[in-house]
């Protein structure tokens, strides 16, 4: 099954994204939506409609080759990772793998260029131990989507769902928070009569709130589509119910479901506890940046480790509110996701300021360190 990293299958980015023609827009054929259809060499195929904001996803089953070894410096192979970017003519798909779960390690293999229905092969994957994969641009049927139900726990919040066709098939579910709490966290799931289809938990960002009282925010949830039959054009698979089954609240009240609430909590544990580490590197190159290059400063918060100890992850259990108890390979894998997530956030924003024209002043550098510091120290600060 293939998942988005974020949070569901074929979420698509709420941040508006300006319209294009038709004929401009390589998620199109001729006005109507296209496909990248992923072939694989146990003869499972799957098509998944192209966002107009390209999208990074991956896959943990994928076939690989009997009997090579996988692993790398000792941590294993857990998924395939596509990271799409749209192209004039098509689309872009960079191949990479991931290692160790919750992931450690990325091993980018291949960008393959691809433009329409002749399947792109990247054999590159057979040299780490993978059967090779085939990319190709499948035309779509034009959508005709239901309007789905909506249904959320609170009495605090409004729930409405609207059907986009253009220029991607979407649901746009629209929140209103009418508390005066903000909303930390959602979790949804979507279903397809009785049976679920993607499944999300969209929070803010740096544990800032999700929802404001009296704001709405916009859910944003790409069509899927399901194998024709006999082999023939993939069809648009309906959803007939997003149900919001979670909501948490910035006084640590939770609605519905407590298990996604308590691995929320969990996950909290971890950022802080890796960025009380990260703190520990940005201030002492604050106070001396000379001494501090960039370059070093990233390679320091790279080698942090994701590995969480009987003692922390006890710890974080305890802490967490409410009557909801994680088992401690739940309360591990959230506090591990949250570590990997407060460090990634730290390297991109190195990466960022590596790629950018060089910074010539010291002053200059003294004052990024300055913000880069207070930005995650405010993050931490958020976080009980």
């Amino acid at each position: 099954m293939l998942a988005s990293i974020g949070f569901a299958v074929g979420v698509i980015l709420t941040s508006a994204v300006p319209a294009q023609t038709p004929a401009q827009n390589p998620a199109l054929d001729n006005g109507a939506p296209r496909g990248l259809a992923v072939q694989y060499a146990d003869g499972r195929r799957t098509v998944t409609p192209l966002s107009t904001s390209g999208r990074v996803s991956y896959t943990p089953a994928f076939p690989r080759i009997a009997g090579a070894d996988t692993s790398r410096d000792g941590l294993p192979l857990f998924a395939l990772q596509f990271e799409e970017a749209l192209e004039p003519k098509g689309v872009a798909v960079t191949v990479a793998l991931l290692y160790g779960k919750p992931n450690e390690r990325r091993v980018p293999v291949s960008t393959v260029h691809v433009t329409g229905p002749e399947p792109v092969r990247v054999d590159a994957l057979e040299i780490f131990g993978v059967r090779p994969v085939a990319f190709a641009l499948v035309a779509l049927p034009p959508a005709q989507l239901i309007l789905p139900s909506a249904t959320t726990p609170s009495a605090s919040l409004d729930v409405s769902v609207e059907t986009i066709t253009d220029p991607v098939p979407a649901y746009y579910v629209t929140i209103v928070n009418h508390d005066a709490r903000d909303v930390m966290m959602l979790h949804f799931t979507t279903y397809h009569g009785t049976r679920p289809g993607m499944s999300g938990r969209p929070r803010g960002s740096g544990r800032l709130p999700l929802i404001r009282p009296g704001e709405a925010y916009v859910l944003k949830l790409s069509a899927s589509t399901a194998p024709g039959r006999d082999g023939g054009a993939p069809q648009w698979l309906q959803t007939d119910r997003i149900a919001i089954d979670s909501v948490l609240w910035s006084d640590d009240a939770v609605e519905g479901n407590g298990q996604n609430a308590a691995d929320e909590h969990a996950l909290d544990a971890g950022v802080a506890l890796q960025l009380d580490r990260i703190l520990v590197l940005l201030r002492e190159a604050r106070r001396n940046p000379p001494a501090h290059a960039p370059a070093e400063v990233r390679a320091a918060v790279a080698s942090l480790s994701l590995v969480v100890t009987t003692e922390e992850a006890a710890a974080a259990a305890a802490a967490i509110p409410g009557p909801v108890r994680l088992t401690a390979a739940q309360v591990n894998a959230a506090m591990a996701s949250g570590m990997r997530n407060a460090r990634s956030a730290v390297l991109n924003d190195f990466d960022e300021l590596l790629q950018a024209p060089a910074v010539t002043q010291p002053s200059e550098y003294a004052a990024w360190l300055s913000r880069v510091t207070e930005k995650y120290a405010g993050w931490r600060g958020r976080i009980r």
